[in-house]
């Protein structure tokens, strides 16, 4: 697992951290559904910058296509763990950390004027087939829809807080992603 960051600046201050998880496996042998990994991306993100985490961007996804009556549950797990239960987990992770900085903007005084608003967000990157069905992708589709109502749910959960939660829901985008798995 390999972290990039950069800093970038248009009158405005804006850091990312982007965590490359093509990588080889996490120590423990496993990859980052183990929830130590998970947890650690969170932390790291967190402390390589200063210590405030404002926005979180969940865009990781896995395709394994298979018919119902056909899909193994080895399929689902596949699907479900890196579509659905990392995102949840970097969620659960990432929130008390921007509930701290909601928490101290509402202390330093900023958001009373426009100018000084902090916007928290979290957002999915979720898929089309989470809202439609499509033929030969029946784990898949249950994956970013689970996504899609854990981003509903999040947002009523959260926005007492000012954290606003969204997902994007691409359509069809031909990646190495699609064109690997509907090769086969």
């Amino acid at each position: 697992m390999k972290a990039h960051s950069a800093l970038e600046s248009d009158g405005h201050i804006q850091d990312y951290v982007v965590f490359d998880l093509s990588g080889p496996p996490m120590a423990d042998g496993k990859g980052v559904e183990t929830p130590p990994a998970v947890e650690y991306l969170v932390r790291e993100s967190y402390s390589k910058h200063g210590r405030q985490l404002t926005a979180v961007v969940n865009c990781a996804g896995v395709i394994q296509t298979g018919n119902m009556g056909e899909v193994t549950v080895e399929n689902y797990d596949y699907n479900m763990i890196t579509n659905t239960r990392v995102p949840f987990e970097i969620m659960t992770h990432a929130v008390p950390f921007l509930k701290t900085a909601a928490a101290g903007a509402k202390s330093n005084g900023e958001g009373k004027d426009d100018e000084h608003v902090i916007a928290l967000s979290i957002v999915n990157v979720s898929s089309v087939c989470g809202k439609q069905s499509f033929p030969g992708c029946t784990a898949y589709c249950m994956s970013k829809a689970a996504v899609d109502m854990m981003a509903r749910c999040a947002s009523v959960d959260l926005a007492k807080h000012g954290i606003r939660v969204n997902n994007v829901n691409p359509g069809m985008v031909v990646t190495e992603l699609h064109q690997v798995s509907f090769s086969s």
